[in-house]
């Protein structure tokens, strides 16, 4: 079974590095000219496959050719998150500034996102902190996030902060949000609040 599964392995990397080697010879071969929408939609579809290792390299080895934009670090900075490699993801950010573009509430958020699925809260509250330091709003997304989360690991009262915080940045939450916090509210119990929200909607 470790035999076949190491083989496996072998076979995805091979085709990664097939796929990266494509797209570079599109160029030389045909004469596409090789723009950062195309090599965003590579590194994209890599980090969907788990594979921010192939997406980092690719990174790499167009990084010459082609000029990265905001979406392409913002893409491995979420595919580091992914993996858990939050070192690696604030070292892209370092690399994003110099590059000349400022982290953004897609930025900031894939922290969130990385330490809510750790369930590292206190870094989930330093990371909205630097959020409001460097003047950027989370986001709806960013706020449902972090509700659903505090919800899932049954800090009701946290996530119900969350929810008062929002409104206090003017941040408009949608149905997912509201569907998410009755659901928690709900789940432990909290009918009162749950008919308090639903009224709020």
């Amino acid at each position: 079974h470790t035999a076949y599964r190491r083989q496996r392995q072998m076979c995805i990397r091979d085709r990664y590095n097939e796929a990266v080697d494509a797209f570079l010879e599109m160029e030389r071969k045909y004469g596409v000219g090789m723009d950062t929408n195309a090599m965003n939609s590579l590194m994209d579809a890599l980090v969907k496959e788990n594979s921010i290792e192939h997406a980092h390299e690719a990174f790499l080895k167009m990084f010459d050719t082609v000029k990265p934009d905001s979406r392409t670090f913002n893409i491995l900075i979420h595919g580091f998150c992914k993996a858990r490699r939050f070192d690696d993801a604030r070292t892209m950010m370092d690399v994003m500034k110099v590059a000349g573009f400022g982290p953004d509430v897609v930025t900031y958020t894939s922290f969130v996102e990385g330490y809510c699925k750790e369930g590292d809260f206190r870094r989930v509250n330093e990371v909205l902190e630097e959020m409001r330091e460097n003047g950027v709003k989370p986001n709806v997304v960013t706020y449902t996030i972090v509700m659903h989360s505090l919800g899932k690991a049954r800090q009701v009262a946290e996530a119900l902060g969350v929810y008062e915080k929002m409104k206090e940045d003017g941040c408009v939450p949608d149905a997912k949000f509201y569907s998410s916090l009755i659901h928690n509210l709900s789940k432990t119990g909290r009918f009162n609040d749950s008919v308090e929200i639903f009224e709020d909607m």
